[in-house]
């Protein structure tokens, strides 16, 4: 069953009064400043602004994984008046979230001409009584969503004809928000411990980078090795409020997370850190909680940097890559927050 709708309102549109770059991005013939907090040298590598096309989506698309005897639900996000091929994201939800709750920043990045499609795991939320408690089982068959997705994208196409032709399967990002993160990372070479305690490498190829919202640091059944191996193209974001709990049943700090930044190889790692941000954005994604209500800086903040790594190693834009190599986001976020890459 496939349900429809014509396209909904970005919520970083809201976000737009402490935005002065994005206005060159999507296109004007003017570069014309509507506020101060941001004031780039480059204003078209820092995309904090809604781009330039209208977003279209699929709310329920239900695909027949017969490998783990379900049926998988997905949404699929896409950009109406582009073109050309677009450059595909999967996105994995958090824990016990939903496909549902990712529209701000899912939003941002189809307006600038990127395909999102999301599955909805085995422990979501709206799936009623789930085996969350299993949480080793569940961690095995959340890349495999990952994976068929992009087994399925023929049928994907033949089911949407607006979208048919429209993907560019060279060019595909994993992604995921906080036990969505740490699925995409399996998905594209962290070997994790499975819940029977192998190591186990649930790799995909075809995934040509990562982009992970709250990702783990070290956790049990993470191997030490296994970070040794995680060579893939990378960018993390995480907040000084954004803090777990780990397999261990203890609460960490955010300086935890950064583990999925500093014990990789170097080479074509990101992580952005904001000052003050939480788990969710300040209720913007994946569950409402927020210590103060939503966070719209944060989310312009994260849906800049984030859309401007995909830019860079999906489209190949020197002013993106320029961009997060720097630490511009300093300045443009008048400190809130910075880029580092190693």
């Amino acid at each position: 069953m496939i349900s429809w709708g014509d396209e909904r309102m970005n919520p970083l549109r809201r976000t737009q009064r402490f935005m002065a770059i994005g206005l060159c991005a999507i296109g004007l013939t003017a570069c014309q400043q509507v506020s101060t907090l941001f004031t780039p040298p480059d204003p078209a590598s820092f995309k904090s602004a809604t781009g330039p096309h209208s977003v279209g989506f699929v709310e329920s698309l239900t695909l027949s994984f017969e490998a783990q005897d379900k049926d998988l639900l997905i949404q699929v996000s896409y950009p109406q008046d582009q073109s050309e091929p677009a450059p595909l994201i999967v996105f994995s939800h958090g824990a016990l979230c939903s496909k549902n709750t990712y529209s701000s920043i899912v939003n941002h990045w189809v307006s600038h001409g990127y395909v999102v499609i999301e599955p909805t795991h085995i422990d979501s939320g709206t799936l009623g009584e789930t085996k969350f408690m299993d949480l080793g089982w569940i961690a095995d068959t959340r890349p495999g969503d990952m994976s068929f997705i992009l087994d399925s994208l023929d049928d994907i196409e033949a089911a949407i004809p607006e979208l048919a032709g429209k993907i560019d399967r060279s060019r595909i990002a994993a992604s995921g928000h906080s036990m969505g993160a740490a699925t995409a990372q399996r998905a594209t070479g962290l070997d994790t411990r499975s819940a029977k305690g192998s190591v186990d490498s649930l790799t995909d190829d075809r995934f040509d980078i990562a982009l992970l919202l709250s990702a783990p640091g070290k956790m049990s059944n993470i191997p030490d090795n296994s970070w040794d191996e995680y060579e893939i193209p990378m960018m993390m974001s995480t907040g000084t409020k954004d803090i777990t709990m780990t397999n261990k049943n203890r609460p960490e700090g955010w300086a935890w997370r950064l583990g999925s930044f500093e014990l990789t190889p170097r080479g074509d790692k990101y992580v952005l850190i904001t000052q003050d941000m939480d788990h969710f954005l300040g209720g913007h994604i994946c569950r409402p909680e927020g210590d103060k209500g939503p966070d719209d800086e944060a989310l312009a903040i994260v849906g800049g940097a984030t859309t401007a790594f995909l830019d860079a190693y999906l489209k190949e834009d020197v002013a993106a890559k320029r961009f997060i190599k720097s630490n511009a986001v300093n300045e443009l976020s008048n400190g809130r927050a910075e880029m580092k890459s190693r």
